[in-house]
């Protein structure tokens, strides 16, 4: 029996019953609460359930007190977020003289936290690196502290039945270790070995199987020293591994998986390995060795031996360390830096299935290393930065997702956000816990949308949440606003920056109590205006948004031909701000024809204009010879970013001015769809002035400078500290004491960390993106959040 003995008798027993929220499912909590309740001398048990863990105990009023107080200072990873006293069953069904692990109970209603996958611990690292372990050089080794949790999910409760190692029975040593009170794979659920785990095998790139477990590994590392490409099965999906420092083999990635040039990420065996590569801050070393394992970006060191076209014209490198036994043992027989990218074609879902794997990959891949260990729910790796201090998501997925962020504010009623076109991710909500799925890619394909319905059912079906409304992105167009469209539910559609803002505000421990200013500033969002909005200054209380401010506007010739050609929006900027004689004389510099731009820009047919700040970062970059042909997405504000990072001197800000908007005040951001009889909330906000940031002071700067020859990395600078004294400007005028900064353009940190201080030397009190991205990824955040003012008819 899997109990804790104890030596309190019955007689004197006082008898108690908690239930516990939170992450404390696949985390080792029922067998510490085992533990602990023997130790205190308590008879009961404890159980999962649908919910969280229950826990029924019996002993001394003093032992039972203690116990509830260690309940709420459970030690990591459990993440306890409330313990509820309940009451007790009958004291005709005894507790005996021991303190058990209980069967899971399987019905009930939702809410049990899904735990996050977790890098190997310390002491499992040990056993596989042991010759003398059981466990030695096993790809699968797990424990209650470490190992594959959500992407192993089938259902909830949280048992190894309803996990993809029910495949695997356990062996009579494994079934020791589980029954086992003093073990530390006591209840571990993804417990495995060699003798009764899963297994490794590699394979052609048509499918035929080449070796087995250990040779397997054998086979990947001979193809790595090769110079091929070698699909890796990881945790949550496959990746692409190549040798990081060989310029042909990376270039050969890049050409079979249709990425050009955006950076690829990097994985070595260890801080000593990444310290060859970056310069790494203290902070930097401990986000790399934290169990979530992400890819943080740091600063790529002038002399690292990586092949150039691993991050092309980018003074950053994306850096990992191994994140499951497998990665370890790879990294400890290849002694080299490695490229280990997502197990995608450009612009496709990350393959997660073997025999998908061959199919769409077997064109990249020269060797594929697979495994039978089932992948229920796939994620790819997450990706953070540090900046003004703390760790900043840019993508959240594994090791981060599906863990649950505690809203200021709860919603009335369990809902779905679907998020928006690029960066896709969905997220659900019940109460204030709002969980952001694993980071879907970008929703323009038909596998990719496939992808994110099947998400949206998987997750809903594991946390037992029946939406009761559906939120969406106000565009008319997106793949996953038609899909909200589609939901019998009530629709809830909400703007693009207000989303955002919401992002910002739905991490934060107490909603601010006056109304906020958010500078939201991203590379394009559908605006209520008819115009393409990026560039904005709102004024927020919850659901109520005013926008108060906006870069001056200009056109995008061509539409997305001038989102992919930085230097269409340098052109269409200065004829804007400066007329057609200095935009012809740019188009010259920029190798374009003036004409049929210049006509696009007088406002012919189709036309839309911009109020985005990526569009200007765009033009700036353009302008300053960095890149005027754009290969990915955000390229160009990361060249202006590293150049002016580079600059040593303090910069200067361009000059610009703020004028009165048209109408002295701008219209309402409605929170709107399809939502007949549902009430929703809406603070009033006062009349404040909107402002138009005129940028032709500023254009007519940057332009003077590149005609008398100013280097690059000084423009940008320059461009940087004008865009910090911008927001500064606007939020004195607004006077308003808390500002939130949002949308993708805060990714920079450069921006960012010069935004913030320029606000607190102002007073201010400054809200940033943490634990959602501050890109799209974290706009389905935002929309579920906005849920927490719609209330379902009476």
């Amino acid at each position: 029996m899997q109990t804790m003995p104890s030596s309190q008798t019955p007689a004197a027993a006082v008898r108690r019953r908690w239930r516990v929220f939170g992450i404390v499912q696949g985390v080792g909590f029922r067998p510490w609460v085992c533990r602990t309740a023997g130790h205190l001398d308590l008879t009961g048990e404890a159980g999962n359930d649908a919910a969280g863990v229950w826990i029924e105990a019996q002993g001394s009023t003093p032992a039972l007190d203690e116990l509830e107080t260690l309940l709420r200072h459970a030690p990591p990873p459990a993440r306890v977020v409330a313990v509820e006293e309940e009451q007790p069953a009958s004291a005709a069904n005894p507790l005996d003289h021991s303190f058990r692990i209980a069967p899971s109970r399987l019905g009930g209603v939702g809410g049990s936290a899904l735990a996050p996958d977790l890098a190997p611990c310390p002491d499992c690292r040990r056993e596989l690196l042991d010759p003398h372990d059981r466990r030695y050089a096993y790809p699968f080794l797990a424990c209650a502290r470490c190992g594959p949790r959500f992407t192993i999910t089938e259902a909830l409760p949280y048992d190894r039945a309803r996990t993809a190692l029910d495949a695997f029975p356990l062996c009579p040593q494994c079934a020791a270790e589980y029954t086992n009170p003093g073990d530390r794979r006591f209840h571990a659920e993804a417990i495995a070995c060699p003798h009764c785990g899963p297994r490794l095998h590699a394979l052609t790139s048509d499918g035929k199987l080449l070796a087995e477990t250990h040779a397997a590994i054998d086979a990947a590392i001979n193809a790595l020293e090769d110079g091929k490409i070698v699909a890796v099965q990881a945790t949550g999906g496959f990746q692409l591994w190549v040798d990081a420092t060989r310029p042909a083999a990376v270039a050969r990635l890049r050409e079979r998986k249709h990425r050009e040039a955006k950076p690829l990420a990097v994985m070595v065996r260890g801080l000593a390995a990444a310290r060859h590569l970056a310069d790494l801050t203290p902070a930097e070393e401990e986000l790399l060795t934290i169990a979530a394992a992400p890819i943080v970006l740091v600063s790529a060191r002038a002399d690292s031996p990586l092949a150039a076209a691993v991050a092309p014209g980018c003074t950053t490198v994306g850096l990992c360390l191994p994140a499951s036994p497998l990665q370890i043992l790879l990294c400890e027989a290849f002694p080299r830096p490695v490229v280990a990218t997502s197990g995608n074609l450009s612009d496709e879902p990350l393959c997660f299935d073997p025999a998908e794997a061959i199919s769409r990959l077997g064109q990249v891949a020269d060797l594929l290393l697979v495994h039978d260990r089932k992948i229920p729910q796939p994620a790819d790796d997450s990706v953070v930065r540090m900046a003004a201090g703390r760790p900043r998501m840019v993508r959240r997925a594994r090791g981060y997702a599906p863990a649950p962020v505690r809203l200021p504010q709860a919603v009335a009623c369990p809902g779905l956000a679907v998020g928006g076109q690029v960066k896709g991710s969905l997220a659900l909500v019940r109460e204030r816990d709002l969980v952001l799925s694993p980071h879907l890619g970008d929703q323009d394909t038909v596998l990719a949308r496939e992808r994110h319905a099947a998400t949206a059912v998987a997750l809903q079906r594991l946390l037992r949440l029946d939406p009761q409304w559906v939120a969406c992105d106000a565009h008319p167009d997106y793949a996953s606003s038609l899909t909200a469209r589609r939901m019998p539910l009530p629709r809830l559609e909400v703007q693009h920056h207000h989303a955002h803002l919401l992002a910002v505000l739905a991490e934060q421990t107490h909603l601010p109590a006056a109304p906020v200013l958010g500078v939201i500033w991203d590379g394009s969002g559908y605006g209520p205006d008819g115009t393409v909005w990026g560039g904005e200054f709102l004024l927020a209380n919850g659901s109520s948004c005013r926008r108060v401010g906006y870069l001056r506007r200009f056109a995008l010739p061509g539409g997305e031909h001038a989102v992919r050609q930085p230097r269409r929006s340098a052109f269409a900027w200065l004829w804007e701000t400066l007329g057609p004689e200095v935009a012809t004389a740019a188009a010259r510099r920029l190798d374009l024809t003036a004409g049929p731009l210049g006509r696009l820009c007088d406002g012919a047919a189709g036309t839309l204009r911009t109020s985005s700040a990526g569009r200007l970062f765009d033009a700036v970059a353009a302008l300053a010879g960095l890149c005027p042909v754009a290969r990915y997405e955000g390229e160009a504000a990361m060249m202006l970013e590293a150049a002016a990072a580079a600059h040593q001197e303090p910069a200067v800000p361009y000059p610009f001015a703020l004028i009165p908007a048209a109408g002295a005040t701008a219209a309402d951001v409605e929170l709107a769809g399809d939502c007949a009889g549902w009430r929703l909330e809406h603070p009033l906000l006062e009349e404040v002035p909107a402002w138009e940031i005129d940028t032709a002071p500023l254009a007519d700067a940057v332009w003077l400078a590149v005609c008398a020859g100013v280097t690059a990395p000084e423009i940008a600078a320059r461009f940087h500290r004008t865009l910090t004294a911008i927001i500064a400007a606007v939020a004195q005028r607004v006077a308003l004491t808390t500002v939130v900064l949002g949308g993708g353009c805060f990714q920079n940190a450069l921006l960012l960390e010069g935004a913030a201080a320029a606000l607190y030397a102002h007073g201010h009190h400054v809200l940033l993106p943490e634990q959602f991205p501050a890109n799209d990824g974290g706009l389905a955040a935002g929309q579920a959040f906005a849920g927490a003012w719609l209330h379902p008819p009476l």
